[in-house]
């Protein structure tokens, strides 16, 4: 699976991204994004995964996709909270 690698402020305060992407310190508590002594290499990276287009390849499926439902519609066609059904109980 692809995913995008997203350097952390080490006291996860705030996340260099997108705005902020050009910055080397943390904006609230001032921590180093680099290791010290180290260049480009960050103290902590979150992983971002992809997943929609792997989801939007399984609800093309339609044996797949009935089982990706969060809910089963009901005799009286509205859409109902599964507390209210029996498995609940």
């Amino acid at each position: 699976m692809q995913y995008i690698n997203i350097d952390v402020c080490y006291n996860n305060y705030m996340l260099f991204y997108e705005h902020n992407k050009d910055k080397d310190k943390c904006d609230f508590c001032g921590s180093n994004r680099y290791v010290e002594g180290r260049i480009e290499v960050a103290r902590k990276v979150l992983r971002y995964l992809l997943i929609i287009d792997r989801l939007q390849r399984l609800y093309l499926h339609g044996e797949i996709a009935k089982f990706m439902r969060s809910y089963s519609p009901t005799t009286c066609g509205k859409m109902v909270h599964p507390c209210d059904g029996e498995a609940w109980q």
